[in-house]
């Protein structure tokens, strides 16, 4: 997940529009509806007047973190953030009803503290369907850290130090799963998203957001270089919330009688990109009375994009073996219109063995396609993760993960120890370790590297 936070630095300032991406109304309405539709959906499973105190499950989680640099003189405490999680949970043999309710005050975002109802939803089920609708998440592709058809959700880039099962931003959504032959292991499943939501990028000004970005002094027009005289904030188009922009995804997956059973699944998602394209637009400066200048507006919209990819995944001699292949088609298809994102895909390879001793090995390779600008080179990148996992006490578990692009040279190193103290009270120290070249995708963030320390309590 660590890649899809840090961004190039080179197209750093699409940040500078975080505060617009993020601001309350883009995310918090979709929650409102998905709220109204999970309540729906429990009444329309039909509750007996009396809640069971078998059925209804409360729970929650009480957490606080900070961080110290790793790199710098700056010796001050970063990344600090406290989070109350309250989860209600009610099960039936009909169905079932989940809400979390999420208050958070984060010191590495220039934010106020806010609650904010993360999930809400609904589901029914039947011997040979299951429906459920409200703000959730829906996971698709069977590889870990590199994942080309997990496009349902929208990403949460503002701070990677993040609980991994956050990184995705629930939304309003419904999901109908069909099962030919119940019990079966073969389905069909169809998503459809109404409301568009972008992913979240780190806030100006935050721990982990870039330097802001630099514009030319001067821009050059019919030979020559006419000065720069401003440039303005730049303007957030988001797809508008209308049926022609519903995003619909639908994935069909079994089992084959290949190496003792082999899942494979074929995906297809229509949509909008959840991250946005940048576009620089250069206007004459009506203003300018003895010397021409020029304006530059910034804009950032959200591309049309068509996603078709395979799952695969089978196990040999206690090896497991998954593969995740997509490829994401946008309206410049041809690489033509600089205004426009390119073509994309991605295939990858995982590889997991737990050993004896109880230690869990696992190891991606993922190469990813880019097609390039008329005139200019396609861009392959490979990249390598490296996940080592042990628990070697009930109370003790440590894992080490590592990134690696082995086309630009950076990487980062990811260490933790978790140790329970008592029942539900966990203590976690953990590294965000960078490293690489200035100009590297995650080497450029040497200066971010950090410690966290967080406490946990469950309930």
């Amino acid at each position: 997940m660590i890649q899809r936070m840090l961004m190039r630095r080179e197209r750093a300032w699409r940040q500078t529009a975080a505060r617009w991406l993020a601001r309350p109304a883009a995310v918090a309405a979709p929650g409102l509806w998905g709220l109204a539709l999970a309540v729906a959906g429990i009444l329309a499973w039909g509750p007996s007047p009396e809640v069971s105190a078998q059925d209804l499950t409360l729970g929650g989680r009480l957490q606080v973190q900070v961080g110290v640099p790793l790199a710098g003189t700056d010796s001050q405490l970063v990344d600090p953030s406290t989070e109350l999680r309250l989860k209600l949970d009610n099960a039936k043999d009909q169905g079932a009803f989940h809400a979390d309710l999420v208050f958070r005050e984060d010191g590495a975002q220039p934010l106020p503290p806010s609650w904010n109802l993360r999930t809400a939803y609904g589901t029914v089920n039947a011997p040979s369907w299951e429906l459920s609708f409200g703000k959730q998440v829906v996971a698709w592709g069977n590889t870990d850290l590199f994942n080309p058809v997990n496009v349902l959700n929208p990403d949460d880039l503002s701070n990677p130090t993040k609980d991994p099962a956050d990184m995705k931003l629930p939304v309003l959504m419904t999901k109908f799963t069909y099962y030919p032959a119940p019990g079966g292991d073969t389905s069909l499943q169809a998503v459809v998203v109404p409301v568009f939501t972008p992913s979240l990028l780190p806030e100006p000004g935050s721990y982990w957001a870039p330097p802001a970005p630099e514009y030319p002094q001067a821009i050059p027009v019919q030979g020559a270089l006419v000065p720069v005289s401003r440039v303005e904030n730049p303007e957030i188009s988001l797809p508008a919330a209308t049926p022609e922009n519903a995003a619909v995804g639908l994935r069909l997956g079994t089992t084959l009688p290949v190496l003792g059973g082999s899942q494979v699944a074929a995906v297809y998602y229509h949509g909008h990109l959840h991250t946005p394209t940048p576009v620089l637009q250069v206007e004459p400066d009506p203003t300018a009375s003895q010397q021409p200048s020029v304006i530059l507006k910034p804009a950032l919209h959200y591309d049309p994009v068509n996603t078709f990819g395979a799952e695969f995944s089978t196990s040999v001699a206690g090896i497991g073996l998954s593969s995740t292949v997509g490829y994401s088609l946008t309206p410049d298809k041809d690489g033509t219109d600089p205004n426009t994102a390119n073509p994309s895909g991605m295939a990858v390879v995982e590889a997991s063995y737990v050993f004896a001793n109880g230690l869990n090995l696992s190891a991606e390779v993922a190469e990813s396609y880019a097609k390039g600008d008329r005139g200019q080179a396609d861009q392959w990148t490979t990249q390598t993760g490296l996940l080592l996992m042990h628990q070697p006490t009930d109370r003790l578990t440590w894992q080490t993960a590592l990134l690696y692009n082995v086309s630009d040279k950076g990487g980062v190193i990811r260490p933790q120890v978790q140790y329970t103290l008592t029942d539900g009270v966990t203590a976690t120290l953990a590294a965000f370790a960078f490293f690489g070249p200035e100009n590297s995708q995650l080497g450029g963030y040497h200066d971010k590297s950090l410690a966290t320390l967080s406490l946990s309590c469950a309930f």
